[in-house]
């Protein structure tokens, strides 16, 4: 269930430290611009399309970029079932980042959760929230890093072409 979330566009000096991480699981999805997540002393660089998973407890600091600040959204999570989900997604410490390359897509599935918000958490917009939080990361899931795979496609695709040529 979500217990934190919120959007910063173009979140100029945006700097957060957690020295002994959050309680809650993290979900950060850059809009535009670009940033960086340090954990455990390793800096990932954060783009567009990039879905951030930092799971509950871990050390963690991230930032908008200075020359291109990012856009994002976020959500704090939290329930019996979170490992369970970012395992789900292939996440954990050494492995937050994830790539989505619709970005509309993340973005309507956010403003879906947060839509929840008008039921004034009630048990009901409780339900509604949680039901769209996993609908998010059933997104998530289909569309990791489906560009790559479309590429890869289409570059086989190129080499049995060639190949036919070759031989005809």
């Amino acid at each position: 269930y979500v217990t934190d979330i919120g959007m910063f566009p173009a979140a100029l000096h945006h700097f957060v430290e957690r020295e002994s991480g959050c309680s809650q699981a993290i979900l950060i999805c850059c809009l535009s611009g670009s940033g960086y997540l340090e954990i455990d002393n390793t800096i990932y660089e954060v783009r567009q399309g990039h879905v951030i998973l930092i799971p509950p407890g871990i050390p963690h600091i991230y930032r908008a970029d200075d020359a291109d600040p990012w856009s994002i959204f976020w959500i704090h999570f939290t329930g019996e079932e979170t490992r369970a989900v970012m395992d789900n997604l292939g996440t954990h410490r050494a492995s937050p980042l994830l790539y989505v390359p619709d970005i509309q897509l993340m973005q309507e599935a956010f403003e879906e959760v947060y839509a929840t918000l008008n039921y004034h958490y009630s048990d009901a917009g409780l339900l509604a929230m949680t039901s769209e939080l996993l609908r998010m990361f059933a997104t998530i899931k289909l569309h990791h890093g489906h560009f790559r795979r479309q590429r890869q496609y289409v570059e086989d695709r190129v080499i049995a072409t060639q190949t036919f040529m070759k031989r005809h």
